[in-house]
Formats: C-alpha cells, structure tokens, sequence
C-alpha cells in the first residue's frame, strides 16, 4: 500500500507538496529560525570570551596614533616654532609662525588651546594660542624671560617661569591675562614647572646653590616640599604616582622613573634624555636627545624616533 503524505490545511494559495516547487510547513521554518538564532547567539558570546582583554591587556593598550597630540618646537625657516605632530611622528603641523622664535608649547586641557613661551614682544614672554594657529593672545608681562608654562586642570589659570637677574620664580596668572602672582619664595631657584591635579610640581633648589631637587608646592604657594636624590633633578613629569625626570650623575644625563616620594627609583632608556613627558596612558615616554625627539615604551624598550629635530614635547592628555 502507498504511504500517504500528510498536507497540512493552509491556504489554497499555497501550494501542497508536489504542486509546482518543493513547500516546508511555517512551523518547521520557525524552528530553524530560532536555532539559526541561537548559533549565531553562542558564536557570539565565544566570540567576545576570547577577544575581550584582560585587565593587564587593557592597562598595555597604546596609546591612540591618529589625532595630532604631541606639541613640540622646533627650528626651521629660521626661527623656532610650534608643531604638532601624531604619536607616531606623522602629519607634522606648523601652528605659530613668523621671525619671532617660539618655545615650550603646552596642552591645555581641552586640547583647543597651546600656551608656549615667545619673543614676538621683543623677550620671552607667555602667550596662549589656539591649537588651528588663530586667536594669539600674550598673557604675562613680567620683568624678566618667562618660559615653560603649564595649565591648571581647569583651564582657569598658568604657571610659569620667570628669571630676572639671575633668579628664577614660578608664577601664576589667570588666562584672561589678570591675577599675576608670585608662587615660589624668593630664597628659592624654580624651574620647569607642570600643574598637577593637585600641587604644582618641578625642579627647585637654593639660591645658594646645591642640588636641583624634586620639588612641590600647592597652587596657593603653601606647602612646599623637595626631593633631595643627591644630585640634579630636571624636567619632572607626573602620571598618577610615578615622577620621570632627567637625572644628572657623574655618569651623564639619563631618564629615571621614581615614586612621588622618591622611591623604587630606576634609570630607564637610553643616556642623554632629556624633557621627558608622559603619554596619555602612562604606557610610552616621549623624550629629547641631541636635538631630536624620541619615542619609547615606560620600561625603556621600544625606542623610536619621531622627528629629525624638535625640542620640548608635550603630549596631550
């Protein structure tokens, strides 16, 4: 006897088994969609098990290569000017321009703006402007050459050096140009100030003389502190509670890491570093030596070089 096949009753529009082309019932096709659905769900999950990093993974991410982070001067065309630059060494824009010499440019912390240092007055002088080349401004007239200027963390206001007759002092004064005040006290020599999110940090020593040391000091010039290592201190830079800084011993100039209390210290990278800065991450230091800017992992590997001459980095973040 011939087995009879079993034809559901659905519409007559819908053709029965056999009639014209091959039919699978709707129940049948809603079952394989839903295990069709599940696959896809457990390939998903297995996928992101196996890509999401780890904790250490994440904290050794680099730093992002793409936008124009790294502000930098620089001597070209005759007279030093401002740049920026990718990470990687690429994409190198000139922001300021002119006769005037132009050093020391800084982040502020929107990145919308650069401050740096400049003899367009005819000495240097502190001005701020924004990172497309628009908008200068100069923001202090001080007495003696002000250099090395550093934001505050809400933008409101800059530190900065300033040396007449053989001393150097900090000093604060707000982005509107008002407010210029003296921060560090006159019995002290300052130097290479960054603005923390808490205190101003930088290199200090007496005006007698001695060491250049770690220093400290609260923005309203209050608590001042000093690391003495025993030997001379420049350029410190802070990422969370590591200070970098140019040491210099009877072996010569080199880069060191240390603690903000002034432990665990240790020489990393190559000799001759100078003005090293922080990447956004804490993972990479950008550095200068001879007069030629560098590129290097935080334990000292990686070395890379980034321009073919350029001074004064500073890495947005």
């Amino acid at each position: 006897m011939r087995k009879k096949h079993f034809i559901p009753k659905y519409p007559k529009s819908i053709p029965k088994w056999g009639q014209g082309f091959s039919w699978v019932p709707c129940g049948l096709i809603s079952i394989g969609l839903f295990l069709l659905l599940v696959g896809i769900l457990i390939l998903a999950v297995v996928y992101l098990l196996e890509n999401t990093p780890s904790a250490s993974e994440v904290a050794s991410t680099p730093v992002d290569l793409s936008e124009n982070s790294i502000a930098f001067s620089s001597y070209r065309n005759g007279a030093s000017a401002i740049f920026t630059m990718k990470p990687d060494g690429a994409n190198v824009i000139q922001v300021t321009s002119g006769a005037a010499h132009a050093f020391d440019p800084t982040w502020s912390p929107d990145g919308s703006r650069i401050a740096f240092a400049s003899t367009l007055s005819g000495q240097l002088d502190i001005y701020v402007i924004n990172a497309d080349g628009n908008g200068l401004i100069r923001l202090a007239d001080t007495p003696g050459e002000d250099r090395f200027p550093s934001w505050s963390p809400d933008s409101t206001q800059i530190v900065f050096r300033s040396s007449s007759q053989g001393k150097s002092t900090l000093w604060t004064v707000k982005v509107d140009g008002s407010g210029l005040r003296q921060l560090t006290p006159e019995e002290v020599d300052a130097e290479w100030p960054r603005w923390t999110d808490r205190q101003i940090l930088f290199s200090s020593r007496s005006v007698d003389g001695g060491w250049w040391t770690i220093s400290f000091i609260s923005p309203d010039g209050s608590d001042f502190q000093q690391i003495d290592l025993g030997f001379n201190a420049y350029h410190p830079d802070l990422y969370e509670n590591q200070i970098v800084f140019t040491g210099i011993t009877v072996e010569g100039p080199a880069i060191y890491v240390m603690g903000t209390d002034g432990s665990d210290m240790r020489r990393i990278g190559v000799s001759e570093g100078f003005s090293p800065v922080w990447s956004p991450n804490g993972t990479q230091i950008v550095f200068v030596s001879g007069d030629t800017i560098y590129r290097m992992n935080s334990d000292g590997t990686g070395l890379t070089q980034l321009t073919a001459s350029g001074r004064s980095p500073a890495w947005y973040r």
